[in-house]
Formats: C-alpha cells, sequence, structure tokens
C-alpha cells in the first residue's frame, strides 16, 4: 500500500507542470513580420515568473505581451522572440528548495515602432 502511495505521489508531482500562455490585447498591435516605415527601435523586457511545488502551482500563467511594452509610447511590435530561461542563482533556489519554489525569467525581445 505505501509503496503504491509513494509511486502514485511521485507520479503525480513529478509530471506536473505550469503552462505559460502569451496573449496581445487589441491596445496594441503585435505583428511576427517585420515593420515597415517610421522610427524604430529594439527594445528587451525582463520579467519574473514563479511556480511553486515542481511547477505544479500556477497551472497557468497568461502575460500580455502589450502591456509588457505599453510604457515605451509605441505604435506597433514586430518580429517579437519570447524566452523563459533560469539563471544560475534560480536554478539555486530550485534546487535548494527540492523543487518547491521555481523561479524563472521571461525576456521578451522585439523592434518596436515609435508614435510619431
Amino acid at each position: 500500500m505505501s509503496k503504491t502511495f509513494f509511486y502514485l505521489f511521485l507520479l503525480t508531482f513529478l509530471s506536473s507542470c505550469t503552462s505559460m500562455i502569451f496573449v496581445a490585447s487589441e491596445k496594441l498591435p503585435v505583428k511576427v513580420s517585420s515593420l515597415k516605415g517610421g522610427k524604430k527601435g529594439y527594445v528587451q523586457v525582463v520579467r519574473k515568473h514563479e511556480s511553486l511545488l515542481w511547477g505544479y502551482f500556477p497551472r497557468s500563467a497568461t502575460y500580455d505581451v502589450a502591456s509588457a511594452y505599453a510604457k515605451y509610447n509605441v505604435y506597433e511590435i514586430g518580429n517579437i522572440s519570447i524566452e523563459s530561461t533560469q539563471s544560475f542563482g534560480e536554478q539555486l533556489i530550485s534546487y535548494l528548495s527540492f523543487g518547491i519554489y521555481v523561479p524563472s525569467t521571461i525576456t521578451y525581445n522585439a523592434w518596436l515602432k515609435y508614435k510619431q
């Protein structure tokens, strides 16, 4: 009985993960293609993401890409890339907490077309 419970516990928590959903609100257009004309600039935005119990909680995290760039007074976003990483310190925290707390960093890289 105890062995079965242990394997079910292991299966439940080791197979867990957090799904991250990236959306673009209607406030600011986000394009995958290149931006044409106008004043452009390349901006990198860094955000923190935290999950608990080996990524089991939160089950889903939604990030609005447009709101990340709203403070830059832009008209349009293009050629965006999103990267989720763990630094050495974040990995160390994950290991020392035995996966109970799992921090990571989300980096948005994009070309912006500024308002005229």
